[in-house]
């Protein structure tokens, strides 16, 4: 397999050997952001290291360097010391691995965005590590362990995007980190939302998995993105109107939701996405969506009719929306042509995730 076969998708290079770490200069000017992934111990020899760690010393945050996978395999945690200028460093590894020589983590001075996880750590007190306090961006992975306390986010003040998995010890504590930008939960049950509420200069809020009927401890704020998706009997979403900040709004996977009612105005809202929220019948008040680019509907019992009947924003460019059946699809689709929209599918990671 040659070099431009290994290496086809242009925001990430897999396992690459030192010649090939050229190809980092190359990607980079070209675009803002790259992944070197490596999946195996035996993938990245000492001096391969070390000649990586001249290319994170060079680009900062623009290179993500992951360690992933190591199936069957002891990670051994002494080998960042061969990348010590490393500042974006994601590591999750596979729940058949092992791991040695943690304490090495700690070292790690430059770090300022981290991606963590691993399925058996024992470890928890690594994330007492001074060193993460520096951090601006931080993603814990879920564990088997639930005994993690999130207190030691108090001293991670400069944080501006938090993804927390499955852990939720002391979480009250995030509504302490005052810069923070970006919030996405994971797997969580049903709890108080409220020190959300604290976070004044959050712009995204996702909501993934775990559990819980709605977000109406959550008051008037800034936010711009919201995202909530396969949320165990999540039903009701009726504080939406008090996001008038609000551009881009995702709803996904939620079977237990039945209606949407945006019943005021929502002056910047520009982006609405709604998939397989198979017993949504009703969404009603279009018309109080005044910047409303980009609507798609997709698995859900809402009538296409009682859509297009409604008042529009003339902003409203694409309406992409699908039903059970390819002949219907077809129909609505020919419509919509025929009234002037286009029917394009806006991919949820264009719009709501963050990038690598």
């Amino acid at each position: 397999m040659t070099t431009n076969e290994r290496h086809q998708y242009p925001h990430h290079l897999e396992c690459p050997y030192i010649p090939e770490l050229g190809l980092i200069d190359e990607r980079l000017k070209k675009q803002k952001s790259l992944l070197v992934q490596f999946s195996k111990s035996e993938s990245y020899p000492d001096e391969l290291l070390s000649a990586l760690d001249t290319y994170c010393q060079k680009y900062g945050t623009r290179l993500k360097i992951r360690f992933y996978g190591h199936y069957f395999q002891q990670f051994d945690f002494n080998i960042l010391n061969r990348i010590p200028h490393v500042q974006n460093l994601r590591i999750d590894i596979d729940s058949t691995s092992t791991y040695k020589n943690i304490d090495t983590f700690s070292e790690l001075q430059h770090l300022k965005i981290l991606d963590f996880g691993f399925c058996h750590l024992k470890h928890i007190d690594i994330f007492q590590s001074e060193n993460l306090t520096k951090l601006t961006e931080l993603s814990v992975f879920g564990t088997k362990t639930k005994t993690l306390d999130l207190g030691f986010l108090r001293k991670c003040k400069d944080l501006t995007y938090l993804h927390i998995e499955g852990h939720k010890k002391n979480v009250d504590v995030v509504g302490e980190l005052h810069k923070l930008e970006a919030l996405s939960l994971r797997s969580l049950p049903d709890f108080s939302l409220d020190f959300v509420n604290y976070l004044k200069k959050l712009q995204s809020l996702s909501i993934f998995l775990g559990g819980r009927k709605n977000i109406d401890e959550i008051k008037t704020l800034g936010i711009k993105t919201l995202g909530i998706g396969f949320v165990r009997g999540f039903c009701q979403l009726s504080n939406i109107s008090r996001f008038q900040q609000l551009e881009r709004l995702w709803v996904s996977d939620c079977i237990q939701l039945e209606e949407l009612h945006f019943d005021a105005t929502l002056p910047e809202l520009q982006y609405v996405l709604i998939d397989n929220c198979k017993k949504l019948h009703s969404l009603t008040g279009m018309a109080n969506l005044k910047k409303l680019q980009i609507l798609n509907i997709t698995q859900t019992d809402i009538e296409f009719d009682s859509l297009i009947e409604q008042k529009l924003s003339k902003t409203l460019k694409s309406i992409f929306f699908r039903t059970k059946t390819r002949k219907r699809n077809d129909e609505i689709e020919q419509l919509l042509l025929e009234k002037g929209y286009k029917s394009e599918w806006l991919v949820r990671d264009q719009a709501f995730e963050r990038k690598i």
